[in-house]
């Protein structure tokens, strides 16, 4: 197996000879593989590395030309790593064995530019997920990185030898890491990824012309050799800058706070190349079924103000299939609930999917039982207010990416629902499910004595089974709009229905009995607004205890128990 560390350099040849004793290590490792495609080796495999690895070093002690310590220390590990490839120690059969059992654990990789905030956010990620980074870009023990900052008229030529040592290093941190996971559960996580390195940096550096066309064949060449014992990545997550000239400012403030990183001066053209094909990247990625999630950042921001959104720890722990241990009931459940109890009821019913705090899944129950239902027997309405992503306008979207069509109520009213309902002529026989999305968010319902009550009761009356979501307290801790009083109905007449879903708090175990709003990296006043129509604020679910949704509530302040909490 490959060595985790290499050795400082005494020494370098040059960058000529370097790339020709890589290329002659190329040549012979394909040979070896041709000679034992035929199956007439397998009990020589050991024999044959071991004279060709012989063979390799004792003509380059011989050369005029010589390898430096750290070159001879990658080269040796290129032989371990081809050995492993092979199988052909017994340290590299027992870990192609393990290799075959099922992940117990997840592991989670980066991919984005130089620079765009990979470090700082899987730190943040591994934050939630209580553990230590795996692995982090070991540019620190790279001497060829090393030289390169400090002879930054040779930047160039120590490319090739740079970026073999970050593609065997990450290379081996991958493997070591997916063999982990298949031993244990613990969720491990990188701030790079083996696919960085073979798919975007050196694409990057040969269109800028730092990589010459023979190296970038004979890296490119390296690259298959290894694909076949590439680990994949349960997850990665993909990072790239909101504009080259943000990119840009990143990676100079960087390189101010870190004398280590004097080379890398950069163009603002040479860093949207490298935004141009991370972009490419995750499309081919993407094809290739490799699970990704994208997020667009901006890099001084993410340098300064560490903090990733709830929203990404949610996308990030469903993508990994975790989201089951903090969603309580899970979706499904709860839509399989709804099911027996619409089988077991005569006319129009009400049933309403609410929570303390978001992130609870509810929007995934109405996504999920209209794949039961039939898509064909619903329609579905959102108001405007509840936007927060592109796209959103026509479809109700749940966090985890399922969705329905829908239509956008503008005036967030649900009497205009009401009346598109009757002058669209919609039947409940056709169409027997109205489906309402983040039914707090119509905030101009109550007027003129209007209720919402009254439109959902007016819609059950019409024979339609009305199926919402809705979150009952405010960030304040106040009960949301006209939550309490649909719930009040629940207690009140057998027609209407509640279940209640709950996730837990970000920041302990205990469930989420609210949802802190973060503003400017601050948690935000109860005096601010209710509702800021965008969303633009992050929100977090928080117990309200150690944890709590904003400050400066009022002295004495107590919240007030859900209705379907009061026994009467």
């Amino acid at each position: 197996m490959v060595r985790q560390e290499i050795i400082s350099p005494s020494e370098f040849s040059s960058r000529e000879f370097f790339h020709q004793k890589l290329s002659q290590a190329i040549e012979g490792f394909v040979e070896l593989e041709q000679i034992w495609g035929k199956g007439e080796y397998n009990e020589q495999k050991l024999l044959m590395l071991h004279n060709f690895h012989q063979q390799f070093f004792s003509e380059t002690a011989l050369e005029n030309n010589y390898l430096g310590n750290a070159e001879k220390a990658l080269f040796f590990n290129l032989f371990d790593l081809f050995s492993f490839k092979h199988k052909i120690t017994d340290q590299d059969k027992t870990l192609s064995e393990v290799q075959k059992n099922p992940r117990q654990g997840r592991t989670i990789g980066f991919l984005g530019p130089l620079s765009v905030g990979k470090t700082t956010a899987a730190l943040e990620i591994a934050k939630d997920f209580g553990v230590e980074l795996a692995t982090t870009e070991p540019f620190e023990n790279n001497p060829f990185w090393q030289a390169q900052q400090k002879k930054s008229d040779k930047y160039d030529e120590f490319m090739l030898r740079s970026q073999i040592f970050f593609l065997l290093s990450n290379l081996s941190s991958d493997i070591r890491s997916d063999v982990r996971s298949r031993i244990n559960s613990t969720t491990l996580i990188s701030d790079t990824s083996i696919l960085t390195d073979i798919l975007m940096w050196v694409e990057w550096y040969h269109r800028t012309n730092k990589f010459s066309d023979e190296e970038y064949q004979a890296y490119m060449r390296l690259v298959n050799l290894f694909m076949p014992i590439v680990p994949k990545p349960d997850l990665l997550v993909v990072l790239n800058a909101d504009s080259a000239a943000n990119l840009k400012t990143g990676v100079d403030k960087r390189r101010e706070n870190d004398d280590r990183r004097k080379g890398e001066t950069f163009t603002e053209e040479e860093l949207k190349i490298q935004m141009e094909i991370t972009d490419q990247l995750t499309e081919d990625l993407r094809e290739q079924n490799v699970p990704i999630l994208k997020m667009i950042v901006n890099p001084p921001d993410i340098q300064d103000n560490p903090y990733i959104g709830y929203e990404v720890i949610y996308q990030i722990r469903n993508k990994l299939g975790l989201l089951g241990e903090f969603l309580k009931p899970k979706p499904e459940v709860i839509v399989e609930k709804i099911r027996s109890l619409l089988a077991e009821t005569r006319g129009g019913q009400v049933i309403v999917v609410h929570a303390k705090s978001m992130f609870t899944g509810k929007t995934t129950v109405l996504c999920q039982l209209a794949d039961k239902v039939g898509v064909e027997k619903i329609k579905a309405f959102q108001p405007k207010n509840a936007l927060r992503q592109s796209g959103q306008e026509e479809a109700v979207i749940s966090r985890d990416g399922s969705q329905i069509k829908a239509t956008l109520i503008e005036d967030s009213d649900l009497w205009t629902m009401v009346e598109k309902i009757k002058a669209e002529n919609i039947n409940s026989q056709k169409t027997p499910y109205i489906f309402i999305d983040e039914i707090q968010l119509f905030t101009n319902t109550e007027k003129e004595g209007r209720t919402a009550v009254a439109a959902l009761e007016e819609l059950r009356n019409l024979g339609f089974h009305v199926i919402i979501d809705g979150i009952d307290y405010s960030f304040q801790g106040e009960p949301f709009t006209f939550m309490f009083k649909l719930l009040k109905e629940v207690n009140q007449k057998d027609s209407w229905h509640a279940f209640e879903m709950s996730t837990r708090c970000r920041y302990c175990k205990k469930p989420a009995e609210g949802t802190r709003r973060i503003k400017q990296g601050q948690i935000a006043d109860y005096h601010d607004k209710v509702f800021l129509a965008g969303d633009l604020e992050m929100y977090e679910p928080v117990c309200c205890e150690a944890h709590v949704s904003c400050v400066n509530q009022p002295e004495g302040f107590k919240k007030s128990p859900l209705p379907t909490e009061i026994k009467l």
